[in-house]
């Protein structure tokens, strides 16, 4: 799987001080990185605990799930992160693509701190009635697992789903709706782009 130019080249600008023999990315002192040390160094970077789900392992479901989208087999995504098992890459590492889903977007405003989630309520086949939640982080969606949080959430929402949606589009710039950029000002008060607007 080819690297793109710009990761090719840092490397390639890391590889030259070390002759080809030294680590790419050393500690302080040149030599091999202590994976403890790396642990504590990504915890830093991260900060408060809203992002304590931030770890190494998220980045390679990321890097998973971009590769999916880019259209790459669940065959290749699995040799790209190692796995034999291309089910070990499909039942942990891609996302669930479920059809006859109703979706929301919704934002919660906690002491000051907005969160934003994305809700989807299944409509139909084996999982009809089911409601699966996501946090959503940049362009990336994390599952919320804990019931306690997943209560939490939809707690939050059902008391005023509407300013919840809206709260969503005023802060991102998207709509609830569909998730496009809204590009105009009353889209961006409301929340929601025209053509979402018409159908409702």
């Amino acid at each position: 799987m080819r690297l793109p130019a710009f990761a090719v080249a840092m490397l390639r600008r890391r590889e030259l001080p070390s002759g080809g023999s030294l680590p790419v990315f050393p500690d302080s002192e040149g030599g091999w990185r202590d994976p403890s040390n790396t642990s504590r160094d990504l915890r830093n970077a991260r900060g408060s605990e809203d992002f304590a789900w931030v770890t190494s392992h998220v980045f390679r479901k990321t890097a998973a799930t971009e590769l999916d989208r880019a259209g790459l087999s669940a065959r290749q995504i699995a040799d790209q992160l190692g796995h034999s098992r291309v089910s070990m890459t499909q039942d942990g590492y891609l996302g669930r693509k479920i059809r006859n889903a109703q979706v929301g977007h919704f934002a919660i405003r906690t002491d000051g701190i907005v969160k934003f989630y994305r809700v989807k309520l299944v409509t139909a086949g084996s999982w009809a009635g089911k409601v699966f939640v996501d946090a959503q982080a940049s362009e990336d969606f994390h599952p919320v697992k804990t019931p306690a949080t997943l209560t939490m959430v939809l707690t939050a929402i059902l008391a005023n789903p509407h300013a919840a949606e809206e709260l969503y589009g005023q802060e991102l710039g998207q709509c609830y709706r569909c998730n496009r950029t809204l590009t105009d000002e009353t889209s961006r008060a409301l929340g929601i782009g025209p053509e979402c607007r018409s159908k409702l």
